[in-house]
């Protein structure tokens, strides 16, 4: 397993637990290009926060986020 992978998925699930958007989007490069497998795709910090901020604000009930590695 990738310790650096690891790393990313526990900061990753604290963020997103937290429902901070700008903490997730800080993971990500200036530069970055972020997809989802339905097509859904974001270019750049920015746009990644702004996605993630708005769908934080739309999630409802006690949901987490568990990344794994293996």
């Amino acid at each position: 397993m990738s310790a650096p992978l690891q790393e990313f998925w526990a900061v990753f699930d604290e963020a997103w637990n937290r429902r901070n958007a700008g903490a997730v989007a800080a993971l990500f490069e200036d530069t970055a290009k972020f997809s989802f497998i339905d097509g859904r795709s974001f270019s750049g910090r920015k746009q990644i926060e702004d996605f993630y901020r708005g769908a934080f604000a739309r999630l409802q009930g006690a949901l987490t986020h568990e990344g794994t590695v293996e």
